[in-house]
């Protein structure tokens, strides 16, 4: 019979919530609004939970319509190349 797997969902919170994971998901939002225009678009990362949170968004409406018609923040992103 095979055995289940059991997560410690502390163990999990710990990690993900971890000041090791904020410098890691820091740096990868960091690194995809260093590709686009600091005065069309913000970053934040913030503690969430049960995990390290980073967002990336437009600010102006000039941002909007280059990422809606040629896809400006997938790009940074690293997809849709």
């Amino acid at each position: 019979m095979p055995k289940k797997i059991r997560f410690n969902k502390n163990a999990f919170r710990e990690i993900m919530t971890s000041p090791e994971m904020a410098q890691a998901v820091g740096a990868e939002v960091g690194r995809i609004a260093g590709r686009l225009d600091p005065d069309d678009y913000e970053h934040v990362v913030e503690p969430g939970g049960d995990r390290v949170r980073g967002a990336v968004w437009t600010k102006t409406d000039k941002a909007k319509r280059r990422t809606a018609r040629d896809g400006e923040l997938l790009h940074a992103l690293g997809g849709h190349q």
